[in-house]
């Protein structure tokens, strides 16, 4: 499949986020501490092998899927960062998770790391992942647990991870209804941190799998 038949519209920027991961450009994979990282590439490897056409959703570097078979499309507000992405062999669409500048029902898999707690509006973002997921295709989220926000923000500080912007953190029931109100069937949820011994309720990031159930997503009016 060619990448230019994927495309539905243009989208417009949030610049103050472009201007912030623009800034971190190529500091930014250094950042990122090895171990989660590898984490990561781990869960999106293990979820969707052999799938021809994924969706990284605020790709980043794109470091995450880069490993993958098939196809990968980034969308990300960064131009430094895009570059890097397709440096990794990413076809990078600079763009915003909350209007997506894709076709209906097109992706086979979509990866969402550490991007819902940066967006004004990550129901909006989950609606537009659905609308072009393939109907029974599975979406792999990722998302701090809120209730290690306050160690987050000193380990920013710290510079003991990759500096974060404007946050708001997505508590575990939160996130289950919004995956019912897009039509997401959550399959997996599992919680991590770097001992994975802990209660789930305890761990860093919600690791989520879900599930676009039957039938294609017509897009509602929202007031958003």
């Amino acid at each position: 499949m060619k990448p230019n038949s994927i495309f539905k519209r243009h989208t417009t920027l949030k610049y103050d986020l472009r201007e912030f991961y623009d800034e971190l450009g190529g500091s930014y994979d250094a950042l990122v501490h090895s171990r989660y990282r590898r984490m990561l590439q781990k869960f999106v490897k293990d979820e969707f092998r052999d799938v021809a056409l994924t969706l990284d959703v605020g790709c980043g570097t794109g470091t995450i899927t880069s490993g993958l078979d098939g196809l990968k499309i980034g969308l990300d507000l960064s131009p430094n960062l895009a570059r890097i992405a397709k440096d990794k062999g990413l076809e990078v669409i600079i763009g915003v998770a909350e209007n997506m500048p894709f076709i209906d029902n097109i992706f086979e898999a979509i990866v969402c790391t550490d991007v819902l707690e940066h967006l004004s509006n990550p129901l909006r973002a989950l609606r537009e992942s659905v609308r072009v997921l393939k109907p029974d295709r599975k979406i792999l989220i990722v998302t701090p647990n809120p209730i290690w926000a306050p160690f987050i923000k000193v380990a920013d500080t710290l510079k003991l991870k990759v500096p974060e912007a404007t946050c708001r953190y997505i508590w575990p029931a939160a996130l289950g209804k919004m995956l019912k109100e897009v039509n997401l069937t959550m399959i997996k949820d599992i919680g991590w941190v770097f001992i994975l011994v802990w209660p789930r309720q305890l761990s860093l990031e919600q690791v989520v799998v879900a599930i676009k159930k039957g039938g294609s997503f017509r897009r509602k009016r929202c007031l958003f």
